[in-house]
C-alpha cells in the first residue's frame, strides 16, 4: 500500500462550563480535570504534509499565516515521533513559525497547517484541538503506527506540558455534552456523554481570552474552582441534562469571580428573556445552548452587545476527533 501523501484531521472546539482541577499527580497522563462541557460542529482542521529539500524546515501555519510561536504542536511533533522511533531533530536553527529539520536518516521536515474557525485562545479547547488533529494527521501520514488512542494521549501530554488544557483533549476526543467521570489522557480518563436534541444549538458571543495558564497558576482561582467544581460534577452526573448544564454552569462562573463587566451585561440582558447562560472557561464570553424561538431572540440579544466581539452559532459534534481523509 502506498505511503499517504498528506494526513489531515479534524477536531472540535469545546467549551467547558464547570470543572475540577486534578493536576497533583507527577504522572501526566493523569493528570486531568473533572467536570462538563460540549463540543462544537467548528474546530480545527489540521493537514500535515512532507517538506522538500534536505534543507527545509518543519514550518507551521495558523489560517495561512507563519505561526509566531507553536509551542503545543512542536511537543506533539517531539512526542509523536519519540512514540514511533525516529531521531531527535537538529540540523538548521529555528526560525519564526518554523521547528528545526531533521539530519539525514532521521524525521523529515514537515509543513503543517491549522485551520482554526473559532476564536482563539478563548476558552475554545482551540490548543486542545490543535494538538489532538495534529497528532492523528501525523497518525495517519505515518501509516497508522499508532492506535488512535495512543495518538490521543501525545495530545493530552503536549496540552498539559504547555499548561493550555487539562481535560479538553479527552472531551473533545468524543464530542457532544460530556462528563469527565475520571481525570486523566483518553484510555486514562473516563467520560460519559448527555443526549441533547438534535436541534439545539450552540450560541456564543466571544470578547476575547483569558489566560489559562495564569488562571490556572493563581492559587486563589485553583481554590475557588475545587471548592465548587467537584459538587456540581457530581450533582450533574445524578441528573444529567442540558439545562442543568446551563444552570451548573452558571454558577460555577459566578462563584470563580471571572465575570468581567461586559460579560455581566450580556448575561443580565438574557437574563431578563429568561434565557439561562454562563461563561466559557477560561474565555471572556457568554454561551447558552437552545433551540426554538428563544435561539433567535438570544441572537438579537448577543447582536446587540456585540461590540468587537464575536458571535458563534453550531450544532454540537457528536464524533469527535477524527482524521478526515482516507488517500
Amino acid at each position: 500500500m502506498p505511503e499517504p501523501l498528506h494526513g489531515a484531521a479534524f477536531c472540535p472546539a469545546h467549551i467547558t462550563g464547570f470543572f475540577h482541577i486534578c493536576d497533583s499527580d507527577p504522572n501526566e497522563l493523569r493528570k486531568g480535570s473533572l467536570g462538563a462541557g460540549f463540543s462544537l460542529a467548528r474546530g480545527v482542521t489540521t493537514t500535515v504534509r512532507r517538506a522538500g529539500g534536505p534543507d527545509s524546515a518543519t514550518r507551521v501555519f495558523i489560517n495561512g499565516a507563519p505561526a509566531g510561536e507553536a509551542p503545543v504542536s512542536a511537543q506533539v511533533l517531539e512526542l509523536f515521533f519519540s512514540a514511533i522511533g525516529l531521531e531527535a531533530r537538529g540540523g538548521n536553527p529555528p526560525m519564526p513559525g518554523s521547528i528545526p529539520s531533521a539530519p539525514r536518516n532521521s524525521r523529515p521536515a514537515l509543513r503543517i497547517e491549522h485551520q482554526i474557525d473559532v476564536p482563539m485562545g478563548a476558552g475554545l479547547g482551540t490548543s486542545g484541538a490543535g494538538a489532538l488533529s495534529l497528532a492523528y494527521a501525523l497518525n495517519r501520514l505515518y501509516g497508522l503506527q499508532l492506535t488512535q488512542e495512543q495518538a490521543a494521549r501525545l495530545a493530552h501530554r503536549a496540552d498539559v506540558r504547555c499548561r493550555t488544557g487539562l481535560g479538553t483533549v479527552i472531551a473533545e476526543t468524543v464530542g457532544g455534552l460530556e462528563i469527565r467521570t475520571r481525570a486523566g489522557a483518553p484510555g486514562v480518563g473516563a467520560v460519559t456523554t448527555v443526549p441533547v436534541p438534535a436541534a439545539m444549538r450552540a450560541l456564543c458571543l466571544i470578547f476575547g481570552p483569558l489566560s489559562t495558564s495564569r488562571v490556572l497558576g493563581d492559587p486563589e482561582t485553583r481554590a475557588k474552582i475545587n471548592e465548587l467544581g467537584s459538587a456540581l460534577m457530581e450533582k450533574f452526573r445524578a441528573r444529567p441534562t442540558a439545562a442543568r448544564f446551563l444552570e451548573y454552569s452558571r454558577e460555577f462562573a459566578e462563584h470563580s469571580g471571572l465575570i468581567t463587566p461586559r460579560v455581566r451585561a450580556v448575561m443580565e440582558a438574557l437574563d431578563s428573556e429568561g434565557i439561562t447562560c454562563s461563561m466559557p472557561m477560561f474565555g471572556e464570553g457568554i454561551f447558552t445552548l437552545l433551540s426554538g424561538p428563544l435561539l433567535e431572540r438570544a441572537k438579537d440579544i448577543l447582536t446587540q452587545h456585540k461590540g468587537g466581539g464575536v458571535i458563534i452559532r453550531s450544532r454540537l459534534d457528536t464524533q469527535g476527533g477524527r482524521i478526515i481523509n482516507a488517500a
